[in-house]
């Protein structure tokens, strides 16, 4: 099978999830991402085979790109609830009591295709943004496996995973400048609402900010 994958150079399992396929004897083509306002090579937009698999990338794929696919496979690391980026900082800012991993076809909008298999998990009252999102990845890997055995071993079929399935989309995508927006609290956020944002938006690239007397305070 003839697949251009798609993954991020900081994620350990963009290439476990490469390495597995090279295992199953595919032929593959890899892109690797650093950020968001990185490019698709050029050259890749001569490709043509069966599948474009995009897994933890930053890269949002063009029609013109993966339509020269059967089909086109990207795996969020949220359940359906969750569309879009930075949404492990919602779930637990709304309280939301499950999260997961989700494997979708890729269309025009984000996070928006069928659905073809989803894993869902609890949300632990110690978690924060970090640790959910850490836990989603990795049941994003075991989703992986679970599909790609599906689909090349056991030669199950995209529609009939599709035709199973019995999840939906729900709400609009989040955008990662919301997550920026809900980092920056006023100087007079109350005690409670302190709390609710450090534990579900203060990350590493989003701490938690204030701003008094034109000097930015960064919450650590």
């Amino acid at each position: 099978m003839k697949i251009l994958f798609f993954g991020y150079k900081e994620c350990p399992y963009s290439f476990d999830a490469l390495n597995y396929l090279k295992q199953l004897n595919c032929e593959v083509t890899s892109v690797f991402s650093n950020s968001r306002k990185d490019r698709i090579p050029e050259e890749i937009f001569s490709w043509e085979g069966d599948l474009i698999i995009s897994f933890f990338n930053y890269l949002i794929l063009p029609p013109r790109l993966f339509n020269k696919a059967k089909y086109a496979i990207n795996f969020h690391p949220a359940s359906p609830e969750h569309p879009g980026s930075g949404v492990s900082s919602w779930a637990i800012y709304n309280d939301s009591k499950e999260y997961g991993a989700t494997a979708h076809l890729i269309n025009e909008k984000v996070d928006n295709g069928e659905i073809l298999l989803v894993k869902r998990f609890s949300i632990l009252e110690t978690d924060d943004a970090n640790t959910l999102l850490a836990r989603a990845k990795h049941y994003c890997m075991v989703l992986f496996y679970e599909l790609i055995e599906s689909l090349l071993i056991k030669n199950i079929t995209v529609e009939s995973l599709i035709e199973n399935n019995s999840d939906q989309w729900l709400g609009e995508a989040r955008k990662i400048k919301q997550i920026d927006r809900m980092s920056e609290v006023p100087i007079n956020i109350d005690a409670q609402e302190l709390e609710k944002r450090i534990r579900a938006f203060h990350t590493e690239k989003f701490p938690i900010h204030t701003f008094l007397h034109g000097r930015k305070f960064i919450y650590v």
